[in-house]
C-alpha cells in the first residue's frame, strides 16, 4: 500500500517538480512491491494451514490470564517458508 500521490503520475506538467525522485516515494514503492510479492505467493490454502497451526498452538499453550497493566501480547506470524 502506498499513498496515491506517490504511485500515480501527475496528470499535468504542474506536478513535475514534486514528481522528481523522492526518498519517501521510493521507500513506499519498495514496500508496496514487497507486500505485493507476499500476497502473490500466498494462497488460501497457506492461510488455512497457518490458522490450523495458530489454533493448535493456542490449545497447547493457552495464554496466561491477563492482569491489569500488562501489555497486550503481539501477534506472531507463522509461515510455511523454510
Amino acid at each position: 500500500m502506498a499513498p496515491h500521490e506517490f504511485v500515480h503520475e501527475p496528470s499535468s506538467d504542474e506536478g513535475a517538480d514534486w514528481w522528481a525522485p523522492c526518498a519517501v516515494r521510493n521507500a513506499w514503492l519498495e514496500a508496496a512491491e514487497a507486500s505485493q510479492r507476499v500476497l502473490d505467493h500466498t494462497t488460501i490454502q497457506d492461510l488455512l494451514e497457518q490458522q490450523v497451526l495458530i489454533r493448535a498452538n493456542r490449545t497447547e499453550h493457552p495464554a496466561p490470564p491477563r492482569t491489569e497493566g500488562m501489555p497486550t501480547p503481539r501477534p506472531v506470524l507463522l509461515t510455511t517458508d523454510h
